[in-house]
């Protein structure tokens, strides 16, 4: 009975400090929004985030797409304006059965300018050869990292742009 309470009363206090800590967050991103807001880039890459980027309150920043040039445009944003470090970025692949994973992991690294060391996750999925005109040649790519911080920042961010553009949250 006792231990019970006094974890019941650990974990409201715990509770308590996420919550603090997440409204730091937010205060931070408010903050800074003004100065990133001018930067085209910071611009450009949250609206990648807001359109293909996780948007769950998950600790993770991702963005997936088949497209390199956006591919590009995300790890700038995320070396440049995020000042994430290259240790930190983490790449998965979805590649369908007919795609050779070796080719698929060279050209996302070659392109990404990505280590292979950082390619955690190759997911094989069934060819869709026979029912899609249109091929993916390199699978589908994931850039991401683990940051509750970064995650809370993008998604207000993404609240307070679609505020200055006149959308209504």
């Amino acid at each position: 009975e006792e231990d019970t309470n006094r974890l019941i009363k650990i974990n409201k206090k715990r509770h308590i400090l996420t919550l603090i800590r997440y409204d730091r967050f937010r205060t931070e991103a408010t903050k800074s929004f003004p100065a990133l807001s001018k930067n085209p880039l910071f611009l450009i890459g949250l609206s990648l985030y807001w359109g293909e980027g996780e948007k769950r309150d998950s600790g993770r920043v991702s963005v997936i797409n088949t497209d390199v040039s956006l591919m590009k445009t995300v790890v700038n944003f995320y070396r440049k304006i995020l000042k994430v470090s290259e240790d930190k970025l983490r790449v998965g692949l979805f590649i369908y059965a007919d795609i050779d994973q070796d080719k698929a992991i060279n050209f996302w690294a070659r392109n990404l300018k990505i280590s292979k060391k950082q390619f955690i996750k190759v997911q094989i999925l069934p060819s869709r050869a026979k029912i899609t005109k249109r091929k993916v040649k390199y699978g589908v790519c994931s850039v991401y990292l683990a940051s509750t911080e970064l995650n809370i920042k993008m998604r207000h961010w993404i609240y307070l742009l679609s505020g200055k553009i006149g959308i209504s949250n």
